[in-house]
């Protein structure tokens, strides 16, 4: 069954219960200098490096209250499931639904009136099949739609289509422009991005890294990626077929590591999930610095972990790819002050360990955030989206009728705890 947040008025208070403290594994004890010459050999030569412990440095608690939901009601029905959202500076929520057959673009105000729907199913102007990213930049919303490989421009006033582009794979390699768009990011009032995934269902690990470019003009792609960043690890099948006919299909699994990469404030940001490393680069994809917690990473025991039948499956025909442990990053995102917002795996089944960390990787405040490690997707991770203080995620249960973006109220509360 899938996790469905439930925050209301609470205060997740993180280190003033003891047990909680037995499932986090941060190395503390040790102090900065000793960290620094504790570090694995592969970051020993990595320049503008910043070593931190957690142990040493004060740190505020978040409270999330629950302040607004955004879902089919009385006056809309969403016509599909939630995908992307974004927000405005006026704190208007916009959030894309599709169904095969179906998208569309559902307005809400900031107290959760609906405004308005735009954008029809379709191969012309304003029209698109599917939709995998949206973005808003410099007072307008950019739409990702992977199956046309087109990118339209709406205005936020009138929702009107600004234009359309069609992303073009001219200036790549052979090997490379085959590659089909489906993830969309931008620096601050930077150019556009792009992620290209080479994978297919049959072939996940085909071309075995994702690649970022900008998007220069009329749809045009800068010959060299901003970004090269390995992707999520899959694991294929033996046999493609089963004894009965139907094709069995490479999966990640909750354990698989994997990159992410976030964008914010003219910079790039990204994570190999494997360890508690963040690197920093321009908007050109010039490296300029990293930050490093040393973190002890929680034990995978694969008999205790709940996984499907088919995932069972292909585990057990790959039995030296499983790794020990858990990674340590669920999930990471930059918000729209300059900090971190990052999610670690934990013993607890039940929780991620949440830290706020500052421009620089300094800690700034520790959070809990609720969710089964079993079923984290390390190809996807969740929805979870920061801006003018309020934190933007999504509950799921389809079977139970509820899908719907759930707005919360962010506080920092000073608790001077180490």
């Amino acid at each position: 069954m899938r996790y469905i947040v439930q925050l209301s008025i609470v205060v997740l208070f993180f280190g003033c219960n003891n047990d909680r403290r037995t499932a986090e594994k941060p190395a503390g004890s040790e102090q900065i200098s000793g960290l620094k010459a504790k570090l694995p050999d592969s970051l020993q030569s990595l320049d503008n490096l910043s070593v931190y412990s957690f142990s040493d440095q004060s740190y505020d608690t978040v409270v999330f209250q629950r302040k607004q939901v955004f879902e089919s009601n009385e006056k809309v029905f969403f016509e599909g499931y939630t995908g992307d959202i974004a927000i405005d500076d006026q704190d208007n929520v916009y959030i894309a639904v599709s169904k095969p057959g179906t998208v569309g673009i559902y307005v809400f105000s900031p107290d959760g009136d609906f405004i308005t729907k735009f954008l029809r199913e379709g191969r012309g102007p304003k029209e698109f099949i599917t939709i995998s990213d949206i973005l808003i930049n410099n007072g307008y919303l950019y739409i990702l739609g992977p199956k046309l490989q087109k990118i339209g421009k709406f205005t936020l006033d009138t929702y009107s289509l600004e234009y359309e582009i069609i992303v073009r794979t001219d200036s790549l390699t052979d090997e490379l422009s085959a590659l089909s768009a489906n993830n969309l990011l931008t620096t601050n009032k930077g150019r556009l991005i792009v992620r290209f995934d080479g994978s297919s269902p049959f072939n996940p690990n085909m071309i075995p890294s994702n690649y970022y470019y900008k998007i220069i003009k009329k749809g045009m792609l800068r010959e060299k990626p901003v970004l090269s960043e390995p992707k999520t690890s899959f694991y294929k099948p033996e046999n493609r077929m089963t004894s009965k006919g139907t094709v069995r299909l490479p999966r990640s699994m909750p354990f698989s590591r994997s990159t992410i990469v976030t964008a914010g404030d003219s910079l790039l940001f990204t994570a190999r999930t494997g360890r508690f490393l963040i690197k920093v680069y321009d908007k050109n994809g010039n490296y300029r610095r990293a930050f490093y917690y040393s973190y002890e990473k929680s034990s995978l025991l694969l008999s205790e972990t709940e996984l499907g039948k088919a995932k069972r499956q292909l585990v057990e025909e790959h039995p030296g790819k499983v790794p020990d442990t858990w990674p340590v990053i669920h999930n990471m995102v930059a918000d729209d002050e300059g900090r971190f917002w990052v999610q670690t795996i934990t013993d607890s089944e039940s929780s991620y360990q949440g830290w706020v960390l500052g421009k620089q990787g300094r800690l700034r405040a520790r959070f809990e955030w609720p969710g089964h490690r079993a079923e984290r997707s390390a190809e996807r991770p969740p929805l979870f989206k920061i801006k003018n203080g309020y934190l933007y995620t999504r509950e799921r249960d389809i079977p139970q009728g509820i899908d719907r973006i759930v707005k919360h109220k962010i506080k920092f509360k000073e608790s001077g705890l180490h």
